[in-house]
């Protein structure tokens, strides 16, 4: 089955006059997750439980160097995170998305795109 795709949240350019809401969806934990990855996307990760820490995995390839190692962290109790995945050569899948995972569903993503 196909991946759930994040859509990422365009933040706004200099001198912009207004702010831009921050949309969370929670980890699909059965499908999991991916957006397109241009390599100006900021992941943010939020653990809305109270009770338990989850893990996060943003799965990697091998870069020009052959160089893999997907990134896996628990997120803390009731605590955000953010990833900034530069170079993006490192975790851009075949098919232009960046895949990610959450072990629960109480972890929810934010994709935020940079001008």
């Amino acid at each position: 089955m196909a991946r759930v795709t994040l859509t990422p949240i365009a933040v706004p350019a200099a001198y912009a006059t207004a702010a831009v809401a921050i949309v969370w969806t929670a980890a699909d934990v059965a499908l999991k997750n991916q957006f397109v990855g241009t390599g100006r996307e900021i992941v943010l990760v939020q653990n809305a439980d109270a009770g338990a820490t989850h893990t996060v995995i943003i799965t990697s390839v091998a870069d020009p160097y052959n160089r893999t190692g997907d990134i896996t962290q628990i997120v803390a109790i009731s605590t955000f995170m953010t990833f900034f995945i530069v170079p993006i050569t490192g975790f851009l899948q075949t098919d232009g998305f960046v895949y990610l995972e959450g072990d629960n569903a109480n972890l929810k993503f934010a994709i935020l795109r940079l001008p």
